[in-house]
């Protein structure tokens, strides 16, 4: 680096540098020769005055004389190399301190002869070339929402002779503008310190980022690694080890828990005895009462004042009222542990494992979880504050877990997957994790879960729309599958968008569709809605 950029500084100036240095050693011979001068004419004079004393009868004195200035003579030349030396070192450090200032200097290099391939844009830019070319197409990965709109007016103009495949790249530049615009009035209206995404489109990334602080204290950015708090999509993660065990035989949604729970008390009603199944734990009709909330879930204690606390009981003793409850999921996994014979733990990181989710885990304190966050929350006043340390063990099931985006994408791919496939071979011959009927049945909205004006219900550990047009030139809804969540110090949701047009039949063509992760390190965020408008956005991706 300091031949490239060097050599050039002193090739330019080296012969100015050379005639200073050949003005500072003449300087200082003419600064040494004055001074030995006057010594010598001192020395002349007093000699002499000797002379003139001594006559010419002295001649024995004028050669002893003679010989001391002889001596004298070569002791000044020794003295005078010796000093002219020293001052030529001196102009020769000067000469190269000169060139490292002149390396050094930002300001010689300009930006236009900076290339990719330079040792000089290197130094400029302060990083090694292994970071340059890393980030040369990065897309400014864990920057603020700001900072990483950094689409110019050279991306967006095309040439007449730029390819299909340069016009793609150009879209997909927009529609991430576009999304980080609608992060950015998220996080300000939720004040958040951190988000993570990642966006996949027909199983493929399209698009992951991490903007603001993962942690405040310590100045870590967040990242698509960056683990964090997923709340209540761990129920979707418990659905699928449900799931699965009810295809293989090992659990009856249907029967009483207390065929897998035998030690669960039997409930009454009215003075009768309610039987309760796995069934209503799933879908929140068991009439198990959700957790006080301390604040932690501001949404979901709005909706427990809506909703009823009891449970009706029909003709054939099954519930019929929605009420949304995490304590119930506690209870879930109770019932797993039952069918499978096996811890709950135990059986979920199995489950964790079977599906390559390796950033995935229980939200325990102990253990070293490499790129966790920390987790905010704010006070009355508004102001930003740690997030109080709580147990979530006793909720594993139903809010307990942490993630990364970026697997949270991945297992919504491996349920997009799965509910595409009807022969039971997919792509290269693979199966899907759970049968394409059994998705069918999860993401179907239960009657009498209606969450809310948008129509939107609630499966099987699914929040869920139905695809519907009731009225011509009027609203319409698409088909979708999601599931939020908000813990102590976390937000988050995990959207699925299937395609329109995509048949059942074409094995060897899906998953099509968006997929979309979201997950903060604030509580009271509200995701799902630009979630579901940033999947659309990626849908209409040329």
């Amino acid at each position: 680096m300091f031949h490239n950029i060097c050599t050039p500084n002193i090739a330019h100036f080296g012969k100015q540098c050379f005639q200073t240095t050949k003005v500072l050693r003449t300087s200082c011979f003419l600064i040494t020769g004055s001074r030995h001068f006057h010594q010598e004419h001192t020395f002349k004079t007093a000699n002499d005055c000797s002379i003139h004393r001594l006559g010419n009868s002295s001649n024995h004195y004028l050669f002893e004389i003679n010989r001391e200035r002889q001596k004298y003579r070569k002791r000044r030349f020794s003295y005078r190399n010796q000093m002219g030396m020293l001052c030529g070192i001196m102009g020769t450090a000067a000469v190269f301190g000169m060139g490292s200032a002149l390396c050094e200097t930002k300001d010689d290099v300009s930006d236009k002869d900076l290339s990719f391939n330079s040792a000089a844009a290197f130094t400029k830019l302060n990083v090694s070339s292994e970071e340059f070319l890393e980030n040369k197409n990065s897309d400014q990965i864990g920057q603020d929402v700001v900072g990483t709109e950094k689409i110019s007016s050279e991306n967006q103009s095309s040439s007449s002779s730029a390819n299909s495949q340069e016009v793609k790249i150009t879209s997909v530049e927009e529609i991430v503008k576009k999304s980080r615009k609608l992060l950015k009035h998220c996080m300000e209206e939720g004040g958040a310190p951190g988000l993570t995404i990642a966006v996949s489109v027909d199983g493929k990334t399209a698009w992951e980022d991490g903007f603001g602080f993962a942690d405040l204290e310590n100045n870590v950015r967040c990242s698509p690694n960056t683990v964090m708090r997923i709340a209540s999509i761990s129920k979707s993660l418990t659905m699928a080890v449900v799931a699965k065990l009810w295809e293989d035989g090992k659990l009856d949604l249907d029967a009483p828990i207390q065929k897998y729970i035998p030690s669960f008390p039997v409930k009454t009603f009215n003075g009768e005895e309610v039987t309760i199944t796995t069934r209503h734990l799933i879908s929140h009709q068991s009439g198990i009462r959700h957790y006080k909330s301390r604040g932690s879930d501001k949404k979901e204690k709005e909706e427990e004042k809506k909703r009823t606390t009891t449970v009706s009981k029909n003709e054939n003793m099954k519930g019929s009222s929605y009420l949304y409850t995490t304590l119930g999921w506690t209870v879930v996994s109770g019932v797993v542990e039952g069918a499978a014979g096996k811890p709950f733990t135990r059986v979920i990181t199995r489950l964790f494992y079977d599906l390559g989710l390796e950033n995935t885990y229980l939200d325990k304190n102990a253990p070293i979880i490499y790129n966790r966050a920390r987790y905010y929350v704010r006070d009355k006043l508004g102001k930003l504050k740690n997030a109080p340390y709580v147990d979530n063990s006793y909720k594993w099931a139903g809010g307990g877990f942490l993630s990364t985006v970026q697997d949270l994408s991945k297992f919504g791919n491996i349920m997009l997957y799965a509910s595409q496939q009807e022969s039971g071979e997919g792509t290269n011959g693979l199966r899907g994790f759970l049968k394409a009927s059994t998705m069918q049945a999860l993401w179907a909205p239960v009657k009498g879960t209606s969450m809310s004006y948008t129509d939107e219900g609630y499966g099987m550990g699914w929040a869920t729309m139905e695809g519907k047009s009731l009225y011509g030139f009027c609203r319409s809804s698409r088909h979708y599958a999601f599931h939020g969540g908000g813990a102590v110090g976390a937000s988050s949701v995990l959207l699925i968008l299937p395609r329109q047009d995509h048949c059942i039949e074409d094995n060897g063509t899906f998953p099509k569709g968006v997929v979309v992760a979201i997950i903060t390190n604030m509580q009271d965020v509200r995701l799902k809605n630009v979630a579901l408008e940033i999947a659309h956005l990626f849908e209409n991706m040329q």
